[in-house]
């Protein structure tokens, strides 16, 4: 249990730093230097998505499934020669086609696509690091450095804006020394289990590794699309103030992704392990508990949340950005209903059938392509919103049907019949009294009544503790 919480930690720091830091840009910046900073992030996140093969989920696959202590070197130096040379890749295409990037975007100037290409550069590296700590079940290190990379970078933002005034670059320099630390951070720790071996063998291992990295590659990929594909779509149609309000309410939504990708992050390594010794029975267990703590969790927090929306919106950010709470009310089921599922998401993965995955993630894609292009320039952000729902419940239909008939495990999905319709009439009635705190609240209380009268999270854990 104290790995989930470590690791949940962990990554509330990560998102809450985020969150925390655009907050605070968007108090010293103005509207449009926020939307040209979201740019400058969503150009990064894109060079590393569309650049890099996804080699963390299988080098945590290979070192989990390893047992001779030199293969196990072998394993880490390959990932890491891997991880810089895709590092650099990005650097390169990056300075090559700096204008063709720079249209893409809709960027006027060229040191931003810069700063983006090594934005990209330390992010790939943190991101080696960060999984290989995982795979160790280093949690409870990872939320240490997190957090230490978090003040820094929040400290050396206002020391660098005192020295030379608020400016994007400044902010981007300032996430710089927080990666850059990170990752020192982490090799220190993660040299303490494995070294820097290379021998003929390495060029094997990089095969390997990329084997199962080139099917994950096209899975992640349209995962972030996915949830950025709206963005970039309402940059080309509308203004840099519109591309600021829907990074907002993007990036706070996304904030109830954490709570599944931490329970995903500690299942992986665990079920890899327990498929190694054929514990089948064990894999089902652990499934169906961590599916249904999962929800209970994400929905309640999910409702509380959105009860209060507009009062944390109004204390945190400037009046222009208050229009983002009404999408946030038409994001987030889709948001809630996804995260649920990732805590069995890395089923497919575990069970190296990483292929599995890729009809459900293009599937959403192309949904979320298709009614962007139909709804962001009828119906602006609104559009976006709408587009970005469709395509997260489409996501965890496939999954509950690709499960039942591609494996064996039984897990048991009936409580979502009943507590997902009742959080949608509830997610409304909190909509339609916004004005009433007192009225959404007695609903939220409500709500987490049902809830957990439904999912028992509490008489859950005993019997998987049993």
């Amino acid at each position: 249990m104290n790995q989930y919480i470590y690791n949940f930690a962990n990554r509330l720091v990560n998102s809450f730093s985020s969150i925390v830091f655009v907050i605070i840009l968007g108090n010293t910046l103005s509207q449009e230097e926020v939307g040209i900073y979201s740019l400058v992030l969503l150009a990064s996140a894109y060079a590393i998505s569309l650049l890099t093969l996804k080699i963390n989920p299988s080098i945590i696959q290979r070192l989990n499934d390893t047992k001779n202590k030199n293969l196990l070197n072998q394993y880490f130096t390959a990932g890491l020669i891997s991880t810089l040379a895709f590092s650099v890749l990005i650097v390169s295409i990056y300075y090559t086609f700096s204008n063709m990037i720079m249209d893409g975007f809709n960027l006027e100037n060229k040191n931003f696509i810069y700063l983006a290409s090594f934005l990209a550069f330390t992010l790939t590296i943190r991101g080696y690091v960060d999984h290989i700590l995982m795979s160790l079940l280093q949690n409870k290190y990872l939320f240490f450095i997190s957090s230490i990379a978090f003040v820094v970078n929040i400290i050396s933002y206002f020391i660098l804006a005192n020295i030379y005034s608020s400016s994007i670059e400044v902010a981007i320099y300032s996430i710089y020394i927080a990666n850059i630390l990170y990752v020192v951070m982490g090799i220190f720790k993660i040299f303490q289990y494995y070294k820097f071996l290379i021998d003929k063998n390495i060029l094997l291992c990089i095969k390997s590794i990329m084997t199962f990295s080139f099917i994950v590659y096209f899975v992640s990929l349209a995962d972030f699309m996915n949830s950025n594909i709206a963005l970039l779509i309402i940059n080309q149609h509308l203004g840099k103030e519109d591309v600021a309000v829907y990074n907002y309410a993007i990036k706070i939504a996304m904030l109830f992704l954490i709570i599944g990708a931490s329970i995903s992050n500690v299942n992986y390594p665990k079920m890899t392990k327990l498929f190694s010794e054929n514990k089948i029975d064990e894999i089902s267990n652990l499934l169906t508990v961590t599916l249904k703590m999962n929800f209970y969790f994400i929905l309640i927090c999910s409702i509380i949340f959105l009860s209060i929306s507009n009062e944390i919106i109004a204390l945190i950010l400037p009046p222009e950005y208050q229009s983002m709470v009404e999408l946030l009310f038409i994001i987030l089921p889709g948001i809630v209903l996804f995260s649920g599922f990732m805590a069995i998401k890395s089923l497919f993965n575990a069970l190296n059938m990483p292929s599995v995955g890729l009809l459900i993630v293009w599937g959403s894609l192309i949904l979320n392509v298709i009614f962007s292009l139909i709804l962001v320039p009828k119906y602006g952000l609104y559009g976006g919103a709408v587009s970005t729902i469709i395509s997260f419940l489409f996501n965890p239909l496939c999954i509950i049907f690709l499960i039942r008939i591609k494996t064996d495990f039984v897990i048991d999905f009936s409580f979502l019949y009943f507590i997902f319709p009742f959080y949608l009439i509830s997610v409304y009635l909190v909509y339609q009294f916004q004005s009433e705190i007192g009225i959404k609240l007695v609903i939220s209380m409500v709500f987490i009544l049902f809830a957990s009268l439904i999912t028992n999270p509490i008489k859950i854990y005993r019997r998987y503790k049993k």
